[in-house]
């Protein structure tokens, strides 16, 4: 869940995030972003139910 000042209250090892809330945390970005979008320490906020063709994970298998 997303929190604009959970890192401010949050434990400086491994935190776990806020147990609840209104709004999910999309990180990273997609293929239509800029690059510094693209880094998984890069975050924002949506509604659950926002799907658009960016959101998500992929999965990538190299062949050798």
């Amino acid at each position: 869940w997303y929190d604009e000042k959970y890192y401010e209250k949050s434990a400086e090892e491994d935190p776990q995030g806020p147990a609840a809330g209104s709004l999910r945390v999309l990180r990273g970005g997609g293929f239509n972003m800029s690059a510094i979008s693209l880094r998984a320490a890069n975050r924002f906020y949506a509604l659950p139910s926002y799907h658009y063709i960016s959101t998500g994970f992929r999965v990538v298998r190299e062949l050798d």
